[in-house]
């Protein structure tokens, strides 16, 4: 029962990680897209960035990396 018990674990805990994987690339995903309507609407930086970060749960740190990834992409 011990091996079944910690077979039974480890596929729980291994789906949670795939589910928070999938979780954040949505977030990042949700965010370049946030991000490349504001600067087409002409925002600035700062504001684009607290913007996302209050509606994604990603860092203010990796957010400006994700403007930053976004505005050399678009330039």
């Amino acid at each position: 029962m011990t091996l079944e018990r910690e077979l039974i674990e480890r596929s729980y805990y291994a789906r949670q990680e795939g589910l928070q994987e999938g979780e954040l690339q949505n977030a990042i995903k949700n965010a370049k897209r946030i991000i490349e309507l504001s600067l087409q609407q002409g925002l600035d930086e700062d504001y684009i960035i607290n913007f996302a970060h209050e509606v994604t749960d990603l860092s203010v740190e990796e957010l400006k990396k994700i403007y930053d990834e976004t505005v050399s992409v678009t330039s």
